[in-house]
């Protein structure tokens, strides 16, 4: 055998041209199933399993639209603002928050409900463990979309899926699907775990993201963010005989103060603030009144029907009798007195006759000036005489 044959037997035994072994080759798959079962082990103490795991791309509106009914939707938060989303199923709520009150994991499916904040508090630890440990796995094997996982933890949950759309760009997001397996198969659940597709972009030169640069993408994020809100004039309970009476044309009674007190609601149906119902620009409208408290019980219909109502009869002040003033008239020593009789006043001093006082004495040479003539006046002695007055009616 010539030299340089003998020199291609030995590459091909010692490997050259194969493919690497595919054991110990990390994956984001795989670092996301070691970081569920080390988060499950760490903070609950259960026994936890991705039995698979798909990573895909997708946009907003698909995956909006595939949510399972009655998961808990949790939004994540990154470095400089990036925002991402977790979704629990309702198994996998319900193994979380068993596991935590109970000690163990009931072998039953769930009832599906709505969750609660509650709820979304008590599943907190495990979303925070899970995105810390796989941002750790991916960055100890130096794969490509470890910057793409930094920083993200929980920021708060989302009551709605339409709240999603209002929250979060739409734009192509990595999303990571996690069946997982609860205390040997105790309960199945459904994890998701959705991130910008995109890396984010290069920090400054002075390192990494400040506060005040995270509150200033999250304000410009909110302030680009549509919302919608509803305004209500009034609400009315009828029964079931009622609506069905309904007809076109048919009137419902709204009292009048409901204009100035239009109460203004999100999409959840909690209470923002108050306002007036008006026009502008030929548009219905409402002014926001932002320093009313809309949960205020004020009683708008009392004093708006004064106010737009005549005063009559029943409302006049009725005046007290002047028979009955001294009765209520308080002492001014400070307690209350009933009307003296006229006996308990005190004695006056006898005055003197009449006759026994003195006579003034004269004017003494001092003589009253004439009056000036009255002119203008005319004859007087013309006049007709009175006649009597009756005094009688």
């Amino acid at each position: 055998m010539s030299e340089p044959n003998r020199s291609n037997v030995k590459r091909r035994l010692a490997g050259e041209g194969r493919p690497p072994p595919e054991i110990g080759r990390v994956t984001p798959e795989l670092a996301l199933r070691l970081a569920v079962a080390r988060a499950g082990d760490d903070c609950m103490e259960m026994e936890v399993i991705a039995t698979s795991v798909e990573m895909s791309r997708s946009v907003l509106t698909p995956l909006v639209e595939g949510i399972e009914e009655h998961s808990l939707l949790a939004l994540l938060q990154g470095e400089c603002g990036r925002l991402g989303l977790a979704l629990f199923n309702p198994q996998l709520m319900a193994a979380l928050i068993e596991k935590q009150t109970t000690g163990r994991v009931v072998p039953s499916p769930a009832a599906p409900r709505a969750p609660t904040r509650t709820d979304a508090i008590m599943c907190v630890d495990f979303c925070n463990a899970i995105l810390d440990r796989f941002h750790a796995e991916t960055l100890e094997a130096s794969l490509p979309v470890a910057p793409a996982l930094a920083g993200f933890q929980y920021a708060m949950a989302l009551e709605d899926p339409r709240a999603i759309q209002m929250a979060l760009e739409d734009i192509p997001y990595r999303v990571f699907n996690v069946t997982i397996d609860l205390e040997r198969k105790s309960k199945e659940g459904q994890m998701t775990l959705v991130m910008p597709y995109d890396l984010p972009r290069a920090k400054p030169a002075t390192g990494a993201c400040d506060a005040g640069d995270q509150e200033g993408v999250m304000a410009e994020i909110a302030m680009d963010t549509q919302t919608d809100m509803n305004a209500v004039l009034h609400r009315v309970e009828m029964t079931l005989a009622d609506v069905t009476a309904l007809t076109v044309g048919a009137q419902i009674s709204v009292p009048r103060d409901a204009v100035v007190r239009v109460m203004l609601e999100d999409i959840f149906g909690e209470k923002i603030s108050l306002g007036r119902l008006g026009a502008t620009a030929g548009h219905r409208a409402v002014c926001v009144n932002l320093t009313a408290d809309p949960n205020a019980e004020t009683d708008f219909a009392g004093s708006g029907a004064a106010m737009m109502e005549p005063m009559t009869a029943s409302a006049a002040v009725a005046m007290p009798e002047t028979s009955n003033m001294m009765a209520n008239a308080t002492d001014l020593g400070g307690g209350e007195l009933a009307a003296a009789p006229l006996s308990a006043a005190p004695e006056m001093m006898d005055l003197p006759d009449l006759a026994e006082l003195p006579d003034l004495p004269p004017m003494g040479g001092v003589d009253a000036p004439d009056l000036p003539p009255l002119e203008g006046l005319g004859d007087l002695s013309n006049l007709p005489d009175l006649s009597d007055l009756s005094l009688t009616d």
